[in-house]
């Protein structure tokens, strides 16, 4: 298994106890999200698809993929990504770079 892949498998397990999907799929693109968010350590979504091993997806494909899950009525991202979130800046693992951390999580 590459390193992608045990990334995306690690991230799946975690993302499956921690965040409420009723859609496996969802659950599996969710993990290849954060998976590139964490290897391209940006927001943008073409950067996601350049870190991840999808040179054969077209980047405008990968970003309407992304844009379709974020915006599926049947996701709640937040309820999704809340929890995700809050678990790593409780344990650090998110740099607030340039901000107050107090007033971030206030």
């Amino acid at each position: 298994m590459d390193s992608h892949a045990r990334l995306h498998a690690e991230l799946t397990g975690f993302l499956r106890q921690h965040c409420p999907v009723c859609d496996e799929r969802h659950l599996a693109m969710l993990g290849w999200m954060v998976a590139g968010l964490l290897l391209s350590q940006t927001v943008c979504f073409g950067h996601w698809q350049r870190a991840l091993p999808m040179q054969h997806c077209l980047a405008a494909s990968w970003q309407r993929r992304c844009r379709r899950w974020l915006g599926n009525d049947r996701i709640d991202a937040g309820a999704i990504y809340g929890p995700l979130v809050v678990w790593a800046i409780q344990h650090g693992h998110v740099p607030l770079r340039g901000v107050n951390s107090e007033a971030q999580l206030a």
